[in-house]
């Protein structure tokens, strides 16, 4: 599915049974071009961002949660698989 706004694209979604990135652009010279992916997992949860930089340089940030196991530990967790 694909988003225009006069006639600019500006998000374009990916599915399969869920979806599963979403592709983010801005114009530039006339044609969209793509800044950020975005994946996400089964439950609709962002699992990571793929940053598109100058010269198509591509950085990922990763989703890191913490969680509080006990009083006085936490255990950190990452939803983007190895």
């Amino acid at each position: 599915m694909s988003y225009f706004v006069n006639d600019k694209l500006l998000r374009k979604d990916f599915y399969s049974y869920t979806r599963y990135c979403s592709e983010y652009s801005a114009p530039k010279d006339n044609q969209a071009k793509v800044y950020q992916r975005r994946f996400y997992n089964e439950d609709g949860s962002t699992a990571y961002d793929m940053i598109v930089g100058d010269n198509n340089q591509i950085s990922i940030v990763s989703l890191i949660r913490f969680s509080m196991v006990s009083k006085n530990s936490f255990v950190i967790s990452s939803n983007v698989w190895p």
